[in-house]
C-alpha cells in the first residue's frame, strides 16, 4: 500500500464489480482496504467480518475519518462452518486463522473469538440487491462458504481479478 499499490488484481476486479453493485460484504475485512474501496467509489453499504479487534481499531478509524459510518456495519467475528466459538491462532499478529499453522500463522498464540457463518450475517437481508461477496478469511474459505444452506436464487456468483489501483480514500493507520 505504501507504494500506492496493494493486490492489484483483486483491486481491479472489485472496482469492476462495484459498479453496480448494492452491498460488498468484506469477509475477513481486515484493516478494510476493500471495505475502504467500496466506500470510496460509492456502494450504498458494507457489511465487514472481522474478528481481530487491533484490525478493527484501523478499519473503524478510516470510517470515521472519511464520514463513511452511516454506510457500514461491522461484525466483530470469524467466519466459518457454524456458529459459536472458537480459537484464532496467531491472534498476537495481524494475520491469523482458524487453523493452526495456516502461512506460518503460530499455533501458540490464540485467542477464543466469536464465530459467525454466511447464512447467520446475510439471510432474509438485502432481498433484490445485488451483493459483492469478498472472502479472505486465512485458509478457512472454503469451510465458510459450504456452510451456505440454500443456493443463491438465481443469483450470479463468479470470481476474477484484473490489474488496478486506487487512489483518494484517507488511511487511518
Amino acid at each position: 500500500m505504501m507504494r500506492g499499490t496493494f493486490a492489484a488484481d483483486e483491486t481491479g476486479w472489485l472496482t469492476r464489480e462495484l459498479a453496480q453493485a448494492d452491498v460488498f460484504v468484506d469477509a475477513g475485512a481486515h484493516i478494510g482496504y476493500f471495505s475502504a474501496i467500496a466506500l470510496h467509489r460509492g456502494t450504498p453499504a458494507v457489511v465487514a467480518i472481522e474478528p481481530q479487534a487491533r484490525n478493527l481499531e484501523c478499519f473503524r478509524a478510516t470510517v470515521r475519518a472519511n464520514e463513511w459510518s452511516d454506510r457500514v456495519e461491522v461484525h466483530q467475528a470469524a467466519l466459518g462452518s457454524r456458529s459459536g466459538a472458537a480459537p484464532l491462532f496467531g491472534a498476537s499478529d495481524n494475520r491469523a486463522s482458524l487453523i493452526p499453522g495456516f502461512a506460518g500463522v503460530s499455533p501458540r498464540t490464540s485467542q477464543t473469538v466469536p464465530l459467525t457463518t454466511l447464512d447467520a450475517v446475510l439471510t432474509g437481508r438485502f432481498i433484490g440487491q445485488r451483493l459483492v461477496i469478498k472472502v479472505d478469511v486465512e485458509g478457512a474459505s472454503t469451510s465458510c462458504c459450504r456452510a451456505r444452506r440454500r443456493p443463491s436464487r438465481g443469483r450470479r456468483v463468479r470470481g476474477g481479478s484484473s490489474r488496478s489501483a486506487s487512489r483518494g480514500i484517507i488511511p487511518a493507520i
